[in-house]
């Protein structure tokens, strides 16, 4: 009874410090990370009840003209959008609202982390070290404020692992409700589908019996098959979006008037690992060579982004999560199993798919926390056994201050990075000067900005926007023909950059 008291009130007291990474966007005004379009599709979800973001032009509506004139998203990860579609109805929309949910929800998977750790050592300080570490890992600060991306399927797919590991010996069939969750954790954010593959085959893995390793992946990909995979882009080769072509295309223009000549001048002389990794998304022809390079390109980004000093804390922090995996080898070889699956086949899943981005470290959050602070547990514990209780209490006081010390200064550092390359503040000022022309809903504005400026300028104002690059301008500007075209795309206003 003790111990539980113990638990429910640390569980308290970190799912109420939880809330301290809402910080930077009260005293900012606005997250660090940008925006992820999931938002904006529930908005218009909830508004109009049509999944749906574009037009056919690719000009990103306001939710009043989603109903006539949007098409139908392929977006992936449904279950997020629906979820917040859903949180927009009871409560109405607001700008800050999804990234007050998203800490929300990162302060239960936090607690989550805290007794999954508990579950597999039975060691309520090693558990609360480790959630206190996950408290102020980079990463994991900045995950909780990208919303609309990994809030919801972090909780299911901790959710699902602490019933896996708690019943997994006990009631075979728990396994069915573990997959369960494992399925709506895929269906909110669709690449924890290798996480739940692996989690199956280390089952099988351990027991020699495939029914207990269907028991996990079955109800798992049935609720991904009803929830998330039909219409997905995921699943799709290609996508009609711009947050998906614009990665190889500059702006809906030269997609829909100038690809062919496009990419015959351009795209195809480029040996960028992310044009030629949708070079061959869209069906055009690539060398071997250049694929080779982009599957290696994938391999070493995720091992240099390792010791990135804004992902896990920097090379002190990559060296403690291999001291921590050597000493589970050592004294937990069976979990230190469960962590080589999951981490083997979701790096190889990575490679496959020519991944790059730093999100996908989430995925493996609780290996990253367990090897870390079994690591930190382990050398505290060598610190008292061959020194003296006050030199031990000394030592022990001064490695976590230097830990808390490195912490503080990645965050600050990730911060002060993620907002000077922010472009909230000229948002901002573009928002103002709009208010002032006093636009309808009916207005469609172009804006040459940056890429992410359509969708950021939609979320904070509901009007329509539509990209241009400054290059394409420039040279409808040179042929003469620059209102014709931007008649096509129903363009009332324009806004340039002014640099």
């Amino acid at each position: 009874k003790f111990m539980v008291k113990k638990i429910i009130i640390a569980c308290s007291i970190l799912f109420v410090l939880s809330f301290f990474r809402i910080a930077p966007v009260v005293y900012k005004g606005y997250a660090p990370t940008g925006l992820h379009e999931n938002i904006i599709l529930a908005r218009n979800l909830a508004v109009s009840g049509k999944y749906s973001i574009e037009n056919q032009k690719n000009v990103i509506l306001s939710s009043s003209k989603i109903a006539q004139e949007g098409v139908v998203s392929t977006f992936g990860n449904k279950l997020t959008i629906y979820i917040y579609s859903f949180i927009f109805k009871i409560l109405g929309f607001s700008p800050n609202l999804p990234f007050y949910a998203s800490v929300l929800m990162f302060a239960f998977s936090a607690v989550l982390i805290f007794l999954i750790i508990f579950e597999i050592f039975g060691n309520f300080w090693l558990a609360a070290t480790a959630s206190s570490l996950d408290l102020f890992m980079p990463f994991v600060w900045k995950g909780s404020l990208f919303a609309g991306a990994y809030e919801f399927a972090v909780v299911f797919f901790l959710l699902g692992l602490l019933l896996y590991i708690k019943w997994r010996s006990k009631n075979p069939y728990v396994l069915v409700l573990s997959g369960l969750f494992f399925g709506l954790a895929i269906a909110s954010r669709n690449a924890f589908l290798f996480s739940v593959l692996a989690i199956a085959f280390y089952e099988f893995y351990r027991t020699r019996k495939w029914k207990w390793a269907v028991f996990v992946a079955a109800p798992a990909l049935a609720v991904f098959l009803l929830l998330g995979a039909l219409n997905n882009s995921y699943v799709k080769s290609t996508d009609e979006s711009f947050t998906r072509y614009g990665h190889l295309f500059p702006d809906p223009y030269t997609y829909h008037f100038e690809k062919d000549e496009y990419i015959k001048d351009v795209a195809l002389s480029s040996n960028d690992p992310e044009f030629v990794e949708f070079l061959a998304k869209y069906g055009y022809s690539v060398p071997l060579s250049k694929t080779i390079r982009v599957y290696a390109w994938s391999f070493i980004f995720y091992i240099k982004e390792s010791f990135s000093l804004i992902n896990f804390g920097g090379p002190l922090f990559v060296f403690l999560a291999f001291f921590g995996a050597v000493m589970l080898y050592k004294e937990k070889r069976e979990w230190f199993a469960f962590c080589v699956f999951w981490l083997s086949l979701l790096y190889l899943g990575l490679i496959l798919l020519k991944t790059n981005n730093w999100d996908h470290f989430l995925e493996i959050r609780p290996i990253i926390i367990l090897f870390i602070s079994f690591a930190v547990w382990k050398i505290i514990g060598i610190f008292k056994i061959y020194f003296s209780q006050k030199k031990s209490v000394l030592l022990s006081a001064v490695f976590v201050s230097l830990l808390a010390f490195q912490l503080f200064y990645t965050n600050k550092w990730l911060f002060h990075q993620d907002y000077e390359a922010s472009f909230m503040p000229k948002a901002n000022l573009i928002i103002d000067n709009l208010k002032k022309r006093g636009l309808s809903k009916e207005d469609v504005i172009a804006v040459d900005h940056n890429q992410n400026a359509p969708a950021i300028l939609n979320y904070y104002t509901d009007l329509s926007f539509v990209y241009f690059s400054p290059e394409t301008l420039e040279k409808l500007e040179e042929k003469g023909n620059l209102q014709d075209v931007l008649k096509k795309f129903g363009v009332t206003y324009l806004i340039r950059d002014e640099k």
